[in-house]
């Protein structure tokens, strides 16, 4: 059965996206008027030693979503792979 591996796949993948498109928005290579993870934090590195929480705050988020995709990913792989059932 391919399910199991499509979701695992599925979440290590969205998790990749994630990480890519924050290090492209903090090196300036996003749409101009969005707000994004990598150009809050961006933003944040002139402020670095006055309110340091700034670039902390997207920094945990990004981990926090990719650890809750690789969870779900995980999950999913339990949930529906037949030879973990047995």
């Amino acid at each position: 059965n391919i399910a199991p591996i499509v979701a695992v796949l599925m979440g290590l993948e969205m998790g990749r996206a994630i990480v890519v498109e924050a290090i492209l928005s903090f090196i300036g290579f996003s749409s101009s008027g969005l707000a994004t993870w990598g150009g809050i934090i961006a933003d944040a590195r002139a402020y670095l030693h006055q309110a340091w929480w700034a670039m902390l705050y997207p920094i945990v988020m990004i981990v926090v979503a990719v650890l809750a995709l690789n969870a779900l990913g995980d999950g999913l792989r339990e949930r529906f792979d037949p030879v973990l059932g047995r």
